[in-house]
């Protein structure tokens, strides 16, 4: 009986001693054209040296799909010479400048417009940064109209607004 229980401990020490993790040697990002990998690559957790885990994988994905630069993603795993896993992101951009146009009347039916930019993956890094021109006539008072013009929606570079009378 002694032997018997010696084996099955000695058996499931070897197994789990010969038992080894998944281990990922590299992370590659491929397919950006606007967008910088480096920038990508401090985004997702996977990193090289890590056990290969695919709810990480999963997570990434999901983090990368909901970029508004990027409009699909998804990942292949290989293994090298080695017995260590290179993980592979594939990613397709978005258009990301797009431009806006909008033709209303204002309050006392004058004709008004709003025209506009916004590009959002400046500088490759996701960031968003927009402008429009606003045309709107409103009363003040009996006599006075105002042309008011404005800048607006950027990050934190820069607010203008112009008012000027007629």
């Amino acid at each position: 009986m002694k032997k018997i229980v010696l084996f099955f401990s000695l058996f499931l020490f070897l197994k789990v001693a010969v038992a080894q993790e998944k281990v990922i040697s590299d992370v590659k990002i491929k397919g950006t054209k606007r967008t910088k990998a480096w920038h990508l690559k401090k985004l997702i957790n996977v990193e090289a040296g890590q056990t290969l885990d695919s709810l990480m994988l999963e997570k990434d994905m999901e983090l990368l799909k909901r970029l508004p630069s990027i409009a699909h993603a998804y990942y292949q795993i290989f293994e090298t010479e080695d017995a260590e896993y290179d993980v592979f992101y594939h990613i397709e951009e978005n258009f990301t400048l797009i431009p806006f146009a909008n033709i209303f009347s204002s309050s006392n039916d004058d004709f008004a417009f709003r025209v506009g930019l916004q590009e959002f993956n400046l500088l490759g890094r996701n960031i968003t940064l927009g402008g429009f021109y606003q045309y709107d006539v409103y009363i003040l008072s009996d006599s006075a109209f105002v042309l008011h013009t404005s800048l607006l929606k950027s990050l934190v570079w820069f607010l203008i607004t112009k008012i000027s009378q007629r």
